[in-house]
Order: structure tokens, then sequence, then C-alpha cells
């Protein structure tokens, strides 16, 4: 019987990485007998639903005959998408629903399911999402307010047994992201995992500085969405120029946060660990001491986006750039100043 795996992610531990290269090597994979389907943009809609989309399941699924039905001598069949494990803005709350959708779109396939997750360590998950959906323009609170979420959220074991509820568990595969990137790479790691050659991979991108990000973060509440959204690609370009100061590595948590931030995720993360006969989740204890983003790294931001601007010109030094600085000024003096508001009361 010929097999299908089924890649759904989770968000941030490499699914975009392994998508492109899955699709850049597709036809090569044919000498393998196997053929990668990309479906991303059939599945973009279904992380968000809170209900039963049956016109969804009925195109997913003929959208996965049509790539069959044009390779009948494969045996192998991936396909990759990130959104079947369900609205990560909301910790995955509705993976059940994802799980029943999924499973109605394959169950009359006459092929083999099999389901691959990769996990991560919620706390590097969440700085990683939350850094993100500041880049992608989303208003969000400062980050203590934004962590204030209970243990149901981003629960991998929560997650995984929606999916052993439909699928069958032997048939699910459960990967630690964590112990790939010690181990080459969560590419190759996927490869042996459903047994095809090796893809050569390519460096994940190590992402914004935090200063830039958290500068961002405060433009948002303060400028409209096109505003916000110019900006973006400003900040970004500007702190990677070269002459730019430097920002430090910093993160949102320090140790003794992060510390008591996994404490409620000790319980079902050793659970789907033992289950799945994964290595342990790296000990906080063992990581290298943390400094978190400040106000200083967020000034430092400004200042390398303001002088780069000066020195350079690009598709984003324009009148319009230049009107958009004295907003972006106005909206960072403002939270300047309720910062400091906030710190004397």
């Amino acid at each position: 019987m010929k097999k299908l795996y089924i890649h759904i992610g989770t968000h941030k531990t490499g699914t975009t990485s392994i998508q492109n290269r899955l699709n850049e090597y597709k036809y090569s994979l044919l000498k393998n007998d196997a053929f990668y389907i990309s479906t991303t943009g059939i599945f973009k809609k279904i992380p968000r639903l809170t209900s039963y989309d049956k016109n969804l399941v009925l195109k997913a699924r003929n959208e996965l005959i049509t790539h069959m039905q044009k390779f009948t001598e494969i045996s192998t069949f991936i396909t990759s998408s990130e959104h079947l494990s369900g609205d990560c803005y909301t910790g995955y709350k509705n993976s059940m629903l994802m799980s029943q959708m999924l499973f109605d779109i394959v169950s009359k396939l006459n092929v083999k399911v099999y389901i691959v997750i990769y996990i991560r360590r919620q706390d590097r998950f969440i700085e990683s999402l939350y850094g993100d959906m500041i880049e992608s323009g989303l208003p969000v609170p400062e980050f203590k307010k934004f962590i204030n979420f209970n243990e149901e959220h981003y629960n991998w074991n929560l997650l995984v047994k929606s999916y052993e509820k439909k699928f069958n568990k032997k048939r699910i595969i459960v990967r630690s992201f964590d112990d790939t990137l010690k181990n080459g790479g969560v590419l190759k790691d996927f490869c042996n995992c459903i047994n095809i050659p090796i893809i050569p991979d390519i460096k994940l991108n190590s992402g914004s500085p935090l200063g830039s990000i958290e500068l961002q973060r405060i433009c948002n509440l303060n400028l409209e969405k096109k505003d916000s959204d110019k900006f973006s690609k400003i900040i970004r370009h500007r702190n990677t120029m070269p002459g730019a100061i430097k920002l430090n590595k910093k993160y949102y948590f320090d140790n003794n946060d992060r510390e008591l931030f996994l404490k409620k995720y000790q319980q079902s993360n050793n659970y789907i660990i033992s289950s799945y006969n994964l290595p342990p989740f790296p000990n906080v204890t063992m990581d290298k001491k943390t400094s978190v983003v400040d106000m200083q790294d967020v000034f430092m931001a400004m200042i390398n986006t303001i002088t780069q601007t000066k020195k350079c010109r690009t598709k984003y030094t324009s009148r319009k750039t230049t009107l958009l600085y004295i907003k972006i000024k106005k909206a960072f003096h403002l939270a300047s100043y309720r910062i400091q508001n906030l710190r004397k009361k």
C-alpha cells in the first residue's frame, strides 16, 4: 500500500525550511520513489477555523488525489503544513477540530497515513512566536502579559493526543526540534524519519535582534497598520546594514522566569517524552545565563534605524519614509512617556 507522510509542524520548528527544500527537490525525489505535494495554500485558512468546514475537506482531498493520480507509480508521498496543527495564536486549542478534518481528508485515499510532529521546549517556542507576531504587525502586549495563560495552551501532550484519537498511534512520529539542532538539523532528521535521501540543508534564519523587535512592538501599538508594516521592512533592513550598531543577543525570559514558566509543563512534557521515547528537553539549569531585552536595547535599535537611513539611498529613503519617521518618533516618545509614568507609580 502507498504511504502518505503528513508533516503538521508545529510552528517555529523549521517547518518553512523543510517545505522550501522539499519543494525544491520534489522531482529529484522521484528517483527514490517519493514525491512532495505542496498543499500550503489549501491549508492556509484551516488553523483559524472554529467549526467544521466540509468544503475545505473536499477541496483538500481532491487536491491530494489529483497529485497522487499523476504519479501512480510512486509509493511514498509527502506533504507539509504547520497549519494542520491548529491555531498557534490560541495555543492550539482547536487541535481536535484539525485532527478530525485531516482524518476526513485522508481517510478515503487508500494509503497508509503517517503523522509527523516536531515539538519544541515551550519557552523557546513562545519567545520565537512572540517575535513573529510583532514582526507581522500584530498589536501584542508586553511579554509578561502575553504569557499569562494556563498550561492547556502549547501543551504538546494534549496536541498529540488530539491526533492519537483519530490516527493509529503507531503511525504518529513525534520528534524533538531542540534535539535536532545538535544532531545535524531538522531537515536531516525529517529525511531520516520518512526514509528518503538526506536533502542538503540551508542555515536557519537567526531572526531579528530583540531590541528592534521591541521597537516595532511599541510602534505597532501606536501606528496604523499600513505604517506599521512599512516600518517593519525598514527596521529589519537598517539593523542588518554594515555600520549598524551591533545589538547584543537578548531574550524575553531570564533563567529564573524560564524555569518557573516550564514548571507548569513538566508533567505533560515528561509524559510525551516517555510515550514517544524522545530525548529530554534541554535542562534550563544547563542554559547559559541570559540577559533580558530592555529599553536601552530599544533605543539602540531606534538609533540604528535613523542613522542608517541618513547614510543610504534605497527604496525606503523617500519623502513618505520621512513622514513615517515623524509618526514613529511621536509613537516612540508617547510609549516612552507611558513607561516612565508606569515606573513612577
